[in-house]
């Protein structure tokens, strides 16, 4: 998002002078959409000159691919940050996932709701706790470049129930 962030304001500014020129239109000059990107053997050749291509088409070109990626890789984040808080791993949260689909469908298919019991995980220990594990006793440690010794790593007690 900070590529994004950084091309912002000179794709703004771009797009607020094609729309204040030529209104709003879905096909501009090169008949290619609304970012107004020349066609692939146009950007060839501009490429291969020696001037290159127009800045102002680089940016068109980038900004959008880089908000792109920066929602996809938010939307990865949250689903980790989701697994580091209840403790659980992707495949924990297949499972887990295929499970509770099994059992809407037993319900759907025999017509008797029935009550399904998440296994309890024995790694989880609480939001707080599973973030300390992960990223270690304190939070100014993760943004600081200063050596820490992990925690040692959690074992659950069978005997807790």
């Amino acid at each position: 998002m900070y590529g994004a962030s950084m091309l912002f304001m000179p794709f703004y500014e771009d797009t607020k002078q094609r729309v204040t020129e030529h209104g709003w239109r879905l096909l501009y000059g090169h008949q290619t959409g609304f970012l107004d990107i020349p066609p692939p053997w146009s950007l060839l050749q501009q490429a291969l000159s020696s001037s290159g291509i127009e800045d102002d088409v680089l940016v068109r070109m980038v900004f959008p691919l880089l908000v792109g990626a920066g929602v996809v890789l938010t939307g990865f984040w949250g689903f980790h940050v989701m697994y580091v808080a209840t403790g659980r791993t992707t495949l924990e949260h297949k499972i887990l996932l295929i499970s509770l689909n099994e059992a809407a469908m037993h319900q759907l298919r025999t017509g008797r709701r029935e009550t399904f019991l998440t296994p309890k995980n024995p790694f989880h220990q609480g939001f707080i706790g599973n973030f300390r594990q992960i990223l270690g006793p304190s939070l100014l440690f993760v943004v600081l470049p200063w050596p820490v010794d992990p925690l040692p790593p959690f074992i659950p007690d069978d005997k807790k129930k």
